[in-house]
């Protein structure tokens, strides 16, 4: 990699030059990972990787699509006429659901006259501390 600047002499751009030629640290730790049957290797295991995520894409998102239905065909399947709707009804549910809301209403009653309690209280006591 050549870089000139300006105002750069002939010393500093061979001291640049020669510094390109030195072996990195990189380069020594793993002598074999800069060579050129190495990056082959790479690029091949790359490109058979790419092609099979190509594949299972293909595998995973491309639906076959089956013969066209007629919307009427899904509409007899749909809205059959012997559908009826079986209505399970028993007692116990009724019960129960009558239970839930008496109970609903007997705590919005007890609620709301413990808040009109507080009220009372609180006029009282502000009612006590003015006449004294």
């Amino acid at each position: 990699m050549k870089t000139d600047r300006i105002g750069q002499d002939d010393a500093q751009r061979q001291k640049l030059e020669s510094q390109d030629d030195k072996e990195t640290e990189l380069e020594k730790i793993a002598p074999d990972l800069f060579k050129k049957q190495t990056r082959d290797a790479i690029k091949t295991k790359q490109k058979e990787m790419e092609e099979t995520m190509e594949q299972i894409e293909k595998n995973l998102f491309d639906v076959p699509i089956k013969e066209a239905t007629n919307t009427n065909d899904i509409k007899k399947v749909l809205f059959s006429n012997e559908y009826s709707v079986q209505y399970a009804t028993n007692s116990n549910q009724k019960n129960n659901q009558q239970e839930e809301t008496e109970g609903v209403s007997k705590k919005i009653v007890v609620t709301l006259f413990g808040f009109v309690l507080m009220i009372c209280g609180g006029v009282f006591v502000m009612m006590r501390k003015m006449l004294d």
